[in-house]
C-alpha cells in the first residue's frame, strides 16, 4: 500500500485474540507517519504496549500507553502504526490478572474509509492553558516533544488522572503540565 495521503481513516483492525476486540479505529495519516485512536469491546486491559509481553515487562512504565475512557465508558488508546495488511505486536496489560498478554493488530487497507481532514493547528487554538503546556504529536513509535507555547484555556482536551496532564485523542495531540 503506498503512503496515505493526510486525513483520517476509518479502518478495520484484525486481532490475534478474542478477548482483544477492536471495535471502533480512527487511523491518522500525517505526512507519511500513521497513528490510530482504538477502542477495545472491554474495560479489562489498563495499558498497552507496542512489543511483546517480555520487552512491555522489562520498558519503563513512561512507554506504555494508558487508555482514555470515550463518552461511553469504552477503553481507547493512540498508537504508532507502522504499517497496514501486517500484523503488529502489541502487549496487552491485564488489570484482572495484572500481567501483560502478547497480541496481534492487522490494520486492514481493504477496509480503508476517509471520513476527514486532519486538523491544522493554529497558535492558541487546541491545548491550551494559562499555565504553559508543552505540546507532543504522536507520530511513529516516539512522543517527542514538537512545540512549545503559552496558551490560555483547555480547549479540546481531556482531564485525565494517570498523566497529570491532557490528552486529545480526537487530534493525536499529548499536552503534558
Amino acid at each position: 500500500v503506498p503512503v496515505l495521503e493526510n486525513g483520517i481513516y476509518s479502518i478495520d483492525v484484525e486481532s490475534s485474540a478474542s478477548m482483544f476486540r477492536v471495535v471502533d479505529c480512527k487511523l491518522t495519516s500525517k505526512d507519511g507517519k500513521m497513528s490510530a485512536v482504538l477502542t477495545l469491546s472491554g474495560t479489562g486491559y489498563g495499558y498497552l504496549y507496542m512489543g511483546t509481553k517480555e520487552e512491555a515487562a522489562a520498558a519503563d512504565q513512561s512507554s506504555w500507553i494508558p487508555f482514555v475512557a470515550d463518552s461511553n465508558g469504552k477503553y481507547t488508546y493512540t498508537i504508532p502504526v507502522e504499517a497496514l495488511d501486517k500484523g503488529i505486536d502489541v502487549a496487552a496489560y491485564s488489570i484482572k490478572n495484572a500481567i501483560w498478554y502478547d497480541r496481534m493488530l492487522t490494520f486492514d487497507s481493504n477496509s480503508l474509509e476517509k471520513i476527514g481532514d486532519v486538523p491544522v493547528l493554529e497558535e492558541n487554538e487546541f491545548c491550551r492553558s494559562s499555565s504553559g503546556y508543552r505540546i507532543r504529536w504522536c507520530n511513529g513509535s516516539d512522543m517527542g516533544l514538537s512545540a512549545a507555547g503559552t496558551w490560555t484555556d483547555a480547549g479540546n482536551c481531556n482531564r485525565t488522572v494517570f498523566t497529570g496532564g491532557w490528552i486529545c485523542t480526537q487530534y493525536s495531540l499529548h499536552c503534558d503540565l
